[in-house]
């Protein structure tokens, strides 16, 4: 028998961020249009079905989404999607004349707007890692698939809360979030950059890996090849914070994955994340969450 593979660190990330998905459009757009989500503090993604439909950001030209493309916004930022390249993007408003189902013949732009809700400790995490606007296009075959297979859900006549529908669109955006931690260009900070550094990423692995572990700074740094303080320094302009930060952050998370999705007792969760004491576990946790982890599962 062939030993299980482990977890990458960014699989591992992405297991623990379990997003609550939100549609708030599937529809065709008729005739001249513009959209912008923005503004709400909220994640917000489009996915592109079929016609035609481009992507404005300021300062930047504007980017033709071909069906089967999937955009993502992580940090809320303004933008437009119109019918043409040449209209001239309203950001902030949204001006829609007709709409059509997403089944009606005729051939609009086919749409699906939402949300995407991440937790704090996620965002923390996820901070310097993305860019402002997460593109993926339709030409990416697996993705393609799974576009198609979920407006063809969406065109059914069912609730927009329908739950084979919310797990679709939360799989397409997992999907995305993967393509755009591991194969698109690496920011100059945040964990993506820490995990593309030849010399960071054996310590941000192992401490991804084995929260349990009682890691020191020195034990990092030993992973690294690096002296502590040179090691401690690389970290922080990589990161943007210090590796004892983000080693708390990491097990508060993974901390809240076991409460909500392992239904583990708090004293059991406590020693998993590298706590001897109960309460010291508690204290960080309510921290870095905001809240105590007995009132994790209530707020899953």
């Amino acid at each position: 028998m062939h030993p299980a593979p482990c977890d990458t660190p960014i699989d591992a990330l992405l297991r623990r961020l379990n997003p609550q998905i939100e549609i708030s459009f599937r529809g065709q757009l008729c005739n001249r249009w513009n959209i912008d989500t923005s503004g709400s503090g909220r994640v917000t993604f489009h996915m592109v079905g079929g016609g035609t439909t481009w992507l404005h950001l300021a300062d930047r030209a504007p980017q033709h989404l071909r069906a089967g493309s999937v955009v993502i916004l992580p940090w809320d930022s303004a933008h437009a999607l119109t019918s043409s390249a040449s209209d001239t993007p309203h950001f902030g408003t949204t001006q829609v004349a007709e709409t059509t189902p997403l089944d009606a013949p005729g051939g609009g732009a086919a749409l699906i707007c939402g949300y995407l809700d991440i937790d704090p400790a996620s965002c923390r995490l996820l901070r310097g890692t993305l860019p402002d606007a997460l593109v993926v296009s339709g030409d990416a075959t697996p993705l393609a698939g799974l576009v198609a297979l979920l407006f063809s859900e969406a065109a059914r006549d069912i609730p927009a809360a329908n739950p084979l529908l919310e797990r679709l669109a939360q799989t397409v955006l997992m999907y995305v979030l993967r393509e755009g931690l591991s194969r698109h260009a690496t920011p100059a900070s945040g964990l993506s950059a820490a995990l593309h550094h030849p010399r960071l990423h054996p310590a941000l692995s192992a401490m991804l890996s084995e929260p349990e572990r009682p890691w020191t700074v020195a034990e990092l740094a030993r992973k690294a090849h690096l002296s502590r303080s040179g090691f401690a320094q690389r970290f922080r302009e990589a990161v943007g914070r210090g590796p004892i930060d983000l080693l708390t952050e990491w097990r508060m998370h993974h901390a809240q994955h076991l409460l909500n999705h392992e239904g583990a007792c708090v004293p059991d969760v406590a020693e998993r994340c590298g706590y001897r004491s109960e309460a010291a576990f508690a204290r960080a946790f309510k921290r870095v969450m905001g809240y105590g982890p007995g009132e994790a599962r209530r707020r899953d």
